[in-house]
């Protein structure tokens, strides 16, 4: 698990190397960034939406009365479901803080200027 981590991020950090690369480029498409950015951010509440309902739908069903086994092990797969959601909230939270960093470094912002991204994208990935 930890070297499957160190090669993701030394992934990352070659993606952002080449990237560092073009962030000057004449021929990024930097107006479209803007509408992007709202589309995604329509769809990123549209899915914290779906998953708050699909966290309140699991516990409806972990107290039905009707449902078998123990109270235990309901217990147990509310929070394998909860776990679950939570990690796609995670990874969601990590798409947001990606493209902010591609934006900015495709759209010529300095890497000094993105540090807080950078971080922010660091501590993503390895949280998860």
């Amino acid at each position: 698990m930890r070297r499957k981590n160190i090669e993701l991020c030394a992934r990352f950090f070659g993606l952002l190397w080449v990237l560092g690369g073009l962030a000057g480029c004449a021929s990024a498409p930097t107006a479209e960034f803007p509408a992007y950015q709202r589309s995604f951010a329509f769809v990123k509440t549209g899915a914290e939406d779906l998953y708050l309902r699909a966290d309140n739908v699991a516990e409806n069903i972990a107290d039905r009365p009707e449902k078998e086994g123990s109270v235990a092990e309901r217990l147990k797969e509310l929070e394998a479901r909860r776990a679950a959601l939570s990690a796609r909230l995670a990874a969601i939270e990590m798409i947001e803080s990606y493209n902010r960093l591609l934006s900015g470094l495709a759209s010529g912002t300095s890497a000094d200027d993105l540090k807080t991204d950078i971080s922010e994208l660091q501590h993503g990935l390895s949280s998860i």
